[in-house]
């Protein structure tokens, strides 16, 4: 996932590559040439001949077949390598003997030369500097027991020869050092880069997250985005309901033989949920880490539509609420007096000027009556709003009111034409309902206008009229508690906006809504 594994021969650069394979030719070419040239050298000067020269051979074999188990990977050759300190003495050891047998300070102090590059790519820099030093000792001492003598000449090639070694270590050991370098900025550069294609991710399935309000969405989001971020084979996703954990969303089909993760969904200190996850990688400590931000952020997605959901509900109930309220104060009103005066009439019927009379007062009450019961439908009925600009269902909105009720209406759109959500745009043409609904039924006012403008980022819609007005804190304290307004009031607040009314008694109202985009 987020936390790669350490690199690979296989994920190496060529570059490494490249180098590994000329240090290993480059040790396997000096070692050639450590154990072939001196007993040439010797035996064409008469130097090493008989016993000598087969000593020598043999030494040079096993220093050569000693070698080749640091030079190749095989079953074989990691075996060996599993004693290092072993097998390093014995070469050492075979080289000092080849170097005794030839006397050779030129060409033979190679072989001391080549294993210690292998040393110093695996001892910390101290220890390195030590083996080197008694390498030092052990050519100075085939120098003296080889029965060369003292001279200048002979101390400055052996000089030379352990000045070159030590020189041959530090150049190993900083060359390996920058190889493990290297490597780990390549490793902490992958890393990084997987951490950000991770965050990138991670932001984009919040961003949607966040903008997404319906819970089952949410809950189907959360487990398809959880399941690609952990690179799971399944996820689940339950809700603590009732002290009862329900399983809401899943992707996939958990399996036995899959580890499983499991990680609380915590909001304001409490626990609303989990996540499951099934998949192929160990359940540890990091991989929990990694995925703890996506779930605080699931958890954040999930409060939120189920705060959204209630709110939903309240406000249906609101409306429902309203609507019996209307119903009971208009028609169930309208409706009991057409039947008494209908019953009034009926009883008059032998004095027909009476019977006219309360006739005419049922027809009356049933005009108001249909009157109301098509506003009461027209409330209900908002325009047809999905993919369309937002100006235009309202100037279709404020025409309709202008056409059933004869009162004066003008609208206005100021800013960049706007397309709303479906969601978003139905709570905002209730609201605008609602007020002129308000302002037909209690405004007696002859003119209204609605305007809406986007500037700044938001979008404000205002309602004004020029009618009677009212007394704000005395709505407030009526019976139904300005049941219109707490009305509009709960719609604002399920879109995140907010409203304001400014109203007098004879002096109009003013309704404003103020929307983030």
């Amino acid at each position: 996932m987020m936390h790669p594994e350490p690199i690979t021969i296989d994920q190496q650069t060529a570059q490494d590559r490249v180098h590994n394979q000329s240090l290993l030719w480059s040790g396997i070419i000096a070692a050639l040439v450590a154990c072939v040239v001196p007993p040439i050298i010797g035996f064409s000067n008469g130097s090493l001949r008989g016993v000598d020269l087969v000593i020598y051979l043999g030494a040079a074999i096993g220093y050569v077949g000693l070698k080749s188990f640091f030079w190749f990977e095989t079953p074989l050759c990691t075996r060996f390598r599993r004693n290092p300190q072993l097998l390093i003495s014995v070469v050492f050891g075979l080289a000092a003997l080849m170097q005794l047998i030839s006397r050779d300070f030129t060409t033979q102090p190679i072989a001391f030369m080549v294993p210690m590059v292998f040393i110093a790519g695996t001892y910390p820099l101290p220890k390195t500097l030590i083996i080197a030093g008694l390498i030092a000792i052990l050519m100075s001492a085939s120098f003296i027991a080889s029965g060369l003598p003292l001279t200048s000449a002979g101390l400055s090639a052996l000089s030379s020869q352990i000045v070159l070694l030590l020189f041959v270590t530090l150049f190993g050991y900083v060359t390996n050092e920058s190889v493990l370098t290297r490597q780990k900025v390549e490793q902490l550069a992958q890393e990084l880069a997987q951490e950000r294609d991770y965050l990138q991710q991670l932001s984009a399935i919040t961003a949607a997250l966040s903008s997404e309000v319906q819970l089952a969405r949410v809950l189907a989001q959360v487990a398809e985005a959880g399941r690609s971020l952990a690179n799971a084979q399944a996820v689940t996703v339950a809700l603590l309901e009732d002290q009862e954990w329900r399983i809401v969303a899943s992707v996939g089909s958990p399996d036995s033989n899959l580890q499983s993760l499991e990680i609380m969904l915590h909001v304001k200190g409490e626990t609303i949920g989990r996540l499951n996850y099934w998949s192929v990688q160990p359940a540890n400590a990091a991989l929990r880490q990694a995925l703890q931000p996506f779930a605080d952020a699931a958890a954040m997605a999930i409060y939120n539509a189920q705060l959204y959901e209630q709110a939903r509900f309240s406000a249906t109930l609101a409306e429902r609420n309203r609507l019996a309220r209307d119903f009971h104060d208009t028609l169930a009103q309208q409706l009991t007096g057409l039947r008494l005066q209908i019953e009034a009439g009926i009883r008059n019927l032998h004095q027909p000027e009476k019977a006219q009379l309360r006739l005419q007062k049922a027809y009356d009450l049933a005009l108001a009556a249909l009157h109301d019961l098509r506003r009461s439908v027209w409330n209900l009925s908002a325009p047809a709003i999905d993919g369309r600009v937002l100006s235009d269902v309202l100037a279709e909105l404020v025409d309709t009111f202008h056409q059933r009720t004869n009162i004066q209406s003008q609208y206005s759109h100021d800013g960049q034409e706007l397309t709303l959500p479906s969601d978003m745009a139905i709570q905002v043409l209730r609201v605008v309902n609602e007020a002129l609904s308000n302002v037909e039924k209690h405004a007696q006012a002859k003119h209204v206008a609605i305007r809406s403008i986007v500037a700044a980022g938001q979008l404000q819609i205002t309602v004004s009229d020029d009618g009677q007005g009212f007394e704000l804190a005395a709505v407030q304290q009526t019976a139904s508690g300005g049941f219109g307004l707490t009305s509009m009031r709960e719609r604002t607040q399920l879109i995140q906006g907010s409203l304001s009314i400014q109203s007098q008694p004879n002096a109009g109202t003013l309704l404003t809504l103020c929307l983030p985009l």
